[in-house]
């Protein structure tokens, strides 16, 4: 029996081992290149990092959705240099068991950064190393990462690496538009925010438009987003917000099947929408109104005199005792609270009776 149990040791030993080897060598392959072949000091340039996926594999955009986290870039640069934001390509919307994630699957990844050199360099050439951490997933996940470097020389003139440069421009195109001639607002309801699209002129014009936002506490992305037309060129998406939204903005970007432009080929636009400000009024001029009403309503013809018995029946009493006042002030007072009382009562039974009755 020890001879059996030693031999399925072995085997699933040998199984773990041999699922280890499959993932031991890197399942994205990360590369770094420029747009220029030589730097010109004082002129920027852009950076492409490109992370190689096999099919089926994916991995993920700045807001990675429910799970997975984003691609990330740590530069170390010369003295003197600086580099930009990543400039994200507009992702896929992954789904998968229940959960929906933001990202890229299309056998690549292709990350922009605009470096900017200084106006003096006094060395021949620079180096540029990039730290870039990413998780691929498909039916596991697996963090990777490489440190990448890409060597330049320095010319008073930028000369344009012609491949490279054709490369990076088609990636601009997949890049959403940061402006655009579409009216866009933002109104918000009880249950839901709308966002109101409108072409200024003629444009293309889409048939699927949807909103992927930079950060998951806006938005319930599970809930599905309705677009409606009104007429040509006009359009409202529906969408509804996380059970605890805090921001006083919605940004991200609209995806559609075709460009927003007719003019331009992204099919993708940045929105950043403030919330419709909120109609609460300031305690204090809630307070400020009920003493104002409380003057008015005291001043009125037929309530004024019942006030002035009250004050002489109060003139009247002040000779009695004390524990006489205090008795006659709190009937008065439970008076007073159950009349509002019983008037309320009485609203709340008729409209759970089904009458539509108001406190007016």
């Amino acid at each position: 029996m020890n001879k059996y149990f030693k031999l399925l040791g072995t085997f699933l030993t040998s199984i773990f081992l041999f699922s280890i080897a499959t993932y031991a060598q890197p399942i994205g392959v990360a590369s770094l290149s420029s747009e220029v072949s030589a730097i010109q000091p004082g002129r920027p340039f852009t950076t492409l990092v490109q992370i190689k996926l096999p099919p089926e594999w994916h991995t993920y955009w700045k807001n990675p959705g429910d799970t997975g986290f984003p691609i990330t870039i740590q530069w170390t640069l010369p003295k003197g240099f600086s580099a930009g934001p990543i400039q994200w390509p507009a992702p896929e919307i992954i789904q998968s068991s229940g959960l929906i994630n933001y990202g890229y699957k299309n056998n690549e990844a292709a990350l922009l950064v605009q470096i900017t050199p200084p106006q003096q360099i006094s060395t021949p050439t620079i180096t540029l190393q990039a730290d870039v951490d990413w998780l691929v997933c498909e039916e596991v996940c697996i963090p990777e990462s490489a440190t990448l470097s890409l060597t330049l020389p320095i010319q008073q003139k930028e000369m344009r690496h012609q491949n490279n440069h054709q490369i990076i421009h088609t990636i601009r195109e997949n890049l959403p538009l940061k402006k655009s001639t579409w009216d866009i607002s933002l109104s918000k309801s009880k249950d839901t925010y709308s966002i109101h699209l409108s072409a200024k002129r003629e444009s293309q014009l889409p048939t699927m438009i949807q909103f992927i936002p930079y950060a998951n506490d806006m938005l319930d992305i599970h809930s599905p987003q309705i677009l409606t037309q009104a007429e040509k060129g006009t359009y409202m998406l529906t969408l509804h917000p996380s059970k605890t939204p805090t921001l006083s903005n919605i940004s991200g970007i609209l995806v559609s099947n075709d460009s927003f432009e007719k003019d331009a080929p992204q099919k993708a636009l940045e929105i950043n929408l403030p919330l419709p400000s909120s109609s609460i009024t300031p305690l204090i001029l809630i307070i400020l109104g009920a003493f104002v009403g409380g003057i008015i309503l005291n001043l009125m013809p037929c309530v004024l005199p019942i006030i002035g018995l009250k004050v002489m029946s109060f003139a009247k009493e002040a000779s009695e005792s004390r524990t006489t006042l205090w008795r006659h002030g709190l009937v008065f007072s439970f008076g007073i609270l159950l009349s509002f009382w019983s008037m309320a009562f009485a609203i709340l039974g008729a409209k759970s009776a089904g009458m539509a009755l108001g406190w007016g």
